[in-house]
């Protein structure tokens, strides 16, 4: 199903061509009141993962000098445009001019920026909490969580709180082959696994990189005969075992046998402490404005964030179910401080045919008229979890969509609005020129559950 989504407002610009330097300079303006954080140019992405309990205890000898060097402050690029708040404050006016220039001529169009007037859309209804597991990026401790996985023996493993990731067969698309050195594509970040030595993954890249879009494509690290498995603490790490002949990369390994993406968000990089730490810092660079509360314990370490009820049309009984989703990485800077998820541009390089469309309502001409009860509508939910989840169109990788008012919405004294409640609904809507769909952002929106709320589907 393709819709005729209009391009107008604001253009988009890149992150990572010849423009780069101003690009990160615009977003640091717009952002710099709430997520304060460096934006580095990698091109490098490579990463890892585990989902082992115990990983969390032996993944301190990369950071606590038992197995590597001593902690560093992380580098930065050359170009990073905030070197712990020192650097732009005398260019704010400046950039401010570069900002309205940059935005009058439209260096690139690739996505929309919703008005700053605009409603917030969607709006958080209720809250998730997740069991954080822990990684490793430059020597410094990643928590993480996992939502879905292409490969089936993941989806069979057990998270904390008991729970399975969900089978997403479309995120296949996402990563491409294993070079050396590596090079992220089409929107996920290599993540490596260290098979030798029980530690988390190795994170290469975190939210506000180029290469970051919570999408990971595992690469396996396989110690090669007569080499002394150790841990890997660093992308830098990976390689150097790699060049000196004691290991080599894979993308199967075990009863893995085709490469194996993940959506894996990233929380906080450096200390994790109740309460969270001022952040930047030299030991901690990054939390995530999301989180809510973080609660720590003998064993565990959780924590909240927002959650969106949306609604769903069954796959094959055709009921319309309200499902919980959350949205921890946004491909759009703006729409990113919104929401205060994450900023990932990476994930406007998934392949679009593999996205689904998840459409929001932002209201009418006369205010905020809508539907009673109208929460956003997504195309594809899945039919469980784990390995009960058969829906093979379903992703967590979205195109947010806005619903604005059309040439035929309804005004007073008609103003009789019905709720849109599946895609083929909103499909209907946009035909009889009720709304106009409008391309906002690439979101990373897993489906934690859903219900069914209504007892037949759309007419």
């Amino acid at each position: 199903m393709q819709w005729a989504v209009s391009h107008t407002l604001i253009t988009y610009w890149p992150l990572a061509t010849g423009k780069e330097g101003l690009a990160r300079a615009i977003y640091w303006v717009s952002l710099q009141r709430h997520r304060p954080t460096v934006i580095a140019g990698h091109r490098a992405a490579i990463s890892t993962i585990s989902f082992k309990e115990s990983w969390h205890e032996h993944s301190r000898d990369c950071y606590a000098a038992l197995s590597c060097s001593p902690r560093r402050e992380p580098k930065m690029a050359k170009n990073a445009i905030f070197e712990g708040g020192k650097r732009m404050k005398r260019y704010s006016s400046v950039l401010a001019t570069l900002v309205l220039l940059l935005i009058m001529v439209g260096v690139a169009s690739a996505q929309i920026m919703p008005p700053p007037t605009a409603p917030i859309c969607p709006k958080p209804d209720t809250t998730a909490s997740f069991y954080l597991q822990q990684g490793v990026y430059n020597k410094l401790p990643v928590w993480y969580f996992c939502t879905d996985t292409t490969d089936i023996n993941f989806a069979s493993t057990i998270q904390q709180p008991y729970r399975q990731l969900t089978l997403a067969p479309r995120l296949i698309s996402a990563g491409g082959p294993l070079t050396l050195p590596p090079v992220a594509t089409d929107g996920a970040a290599f993540l490596y696994i260290n098979t030798g030595y029980q530690q988390g993954p190795i994170f290469s890249t975190i939210p506000g990189m180029a290469t970051y879009s919570g999408i990971w494509e595992v690469a396996f690290v396989i110690w090669n005969p007569g080499s002394y498995p150790k841990a890997l603490c660093s992308e830098a790490d990976v390689l150097a075992a790699v060049a000196a002949g004691k290991a080599h990369l894979s993308l199967t390994y075990g009863t893995s046998f085709k490469k194996v993406i993940l959506d894996c968000p990233i929380m906080v990089v450096g200390q994790l402490s109740n309460p969270l730490p001022t952040y930047p810092n030299p030991n901690t660079p990054y939390v995530s404005p999301q989180i809510l509360n973080i609660y720590t314990g003998p064993g565990y370490r959780t924590v909240m964030i927002p959650a969106y009820s949306v609604y769903c049309q069954e796959l094959i009984a055709k009921y319309i179910d309200r499902c919980r989703v959350i949205i921890p990485d946004v491909s759009n800077p703006i729409l990113a401080t919104k929401l205060r998820a994450n900023y990932a541009p990476f994930l406007t390089a998934i392949d679009p045919p593999n996205r689904q469309f998840f459409s929001c309502v932002t209201g009418g001409p006369t205010g905020n008229l809508k539907a009673p009860s109208q929460l956003p509508v997504i195309c594809q939910c899945p039919t469980g979890f784990g390995t009960n989840q058969l829906n093979l169109y379903y992703t967590p990788v979205m195109n947010l969509i806005y619903l604005n008012p059309g040439p035929n919405f309804p005004s007073f004294p008609n103003m009789q609005l019905c709720l849109v409640t599946s895609c083929n609904a909103v499909q209907t809507a946009i035909t009889k020129g009720i709304y106009t769909a409008t391309d906002i952002a690439v979101i990373n929106a897993p489906v934690l559950d859903c219900q069914r709320a209504f007892p037949v589907c759309d007419p």
